[in-house]
């Protein structure tokens, strides 16, 4: 759990922020089950492990933005954002639009036709059959536990029913006007993005699936057709969540990229073009933005220094 914590900033930063989010939530539900601070020492040192690893991540930014200054007319951020790419339930459960089956492809194809679901990064999150049916499960977890009579629960399904309360908090967090929306206006427009914690959900849901099936291969005796039922459904769960299609546009993705770095190099070549030229006597850098280079707009283009 520590090397994840470690970890998974390094891969984005939302990933930070969507852990230490459920680490507050994970530490909710340990004080919830014990009432001793000490309960909640892990989710608070997990906490802190990401929060680190964050801060480490963002160094490199830091630095060149205390370099080179801020560009206050890049990644200009809205509260209203939040709205809009918030995790949105029904292109979680329902087929992507390039699925390998045509009826399922063109019925998915009409439903964001009807609904008028913009072309954005939360359309198709389709988390699969197996998925469903784990989000069905960790929910039939918790009516188990609201119903039963019985005080001893095995280990493995009092787990699930955490991790169905975290896919509750996930869901009450990423969907449409929830609280990630809050976050957005009241503490910074940059948390607005609040369908990217999927995986984590996901994650969750292949608890969930895995807990069942587990419970309905416990009643075959043969061990054979256990594991071959499990490759079954592994190989069905693959087809259900890929497409034929899926990586036909790898080259032209690749030919768009090598654009950008072709673009990017030229940028950067004529912002250090735009440097002053006297500068290289004084040793300052007077990038575009910056108070000195407000300075050394006018007409001689020499450094501040220099005069």
């Amino acid at each position: 759990a520590l090397a994840t914590a470690l970890l998974l900033p390094l891969q984005t930063p939302y990933n930070g922020v969507f852990f230490a989010v459920l680490c507050a939530v994970a530490g909710a539900l340990a004080l919830a089950h014990r009432p001793r601070w000490r309960s909640v020492w892990p989710a608070l040192v997990l906490a802190a492990a990401v929060s680190c690893a964050f801060v480490a991540e963002q160094v490199p930014a830091l630095l060149h933005k205390a370099e080179a200054g801020a560009n206050l007319s890049v990644a200009e951020r809205s509260s209203q954002e939040a709205q809009l790419y918030a995790m949105r339930l029904n292109q979680v459960l329902l087929p992507f639009s390039g699925h390998r089956l045509a009826a399922l492809a063109q019925a998915k194809q009409g439903f964001d036709q009807a609904l008028e679901v913009p072309e954005a990064e939360f359309r198709d999150q389709y988390i699969g059959v197996l998925g469903v049916l784990g989000l069905l499960a960790l929910l039939w977890a918790l009516a188990r536990a609201a119903t039963s009579r019985a005080t001893a629960v095995n280990e493995l399904e009092r787990n699930v029913r955490i991790a169905a309360l975290l896919a509750i908090a996930i869901l009450l967090l990423a969907l449409s006007s929830g609280l990630f929306t809050l976050l957005a206006h009241w503490v910074s427009a940059k948390i607005r993005a609040g369908n990217r914690i999927l995986p984590f959900l996901a994650f969750l849901c292949l608890l969930g699936s895995g807990w069942l099936l587990q419970g309905l291969l416990a009643r075959v005796r043969q061990a054979g057709v256990r594991h071959a039922v499990l490759a079954g459904v592994g190989v069905l769960a693959l087809l259900d969540v890929t497409a034929p299609d899926m990586f036909a546009g790898h080259a032209r993705t690749g030919a768009a990229f090598d654009a950008g770095r072709i673009v990017y190099a030229s940028s950067s070549a004529w912002a250090a073009a735009r440097r002053c030229s006297s500068c290289r006597r004084c040793g300052t850098r007077n990038t575009r933005g910056s108070a000195a280079w407000a300075t050394t707009r006018s007409s001689s283009r020499t450094c501040s220094r220099a005069r």
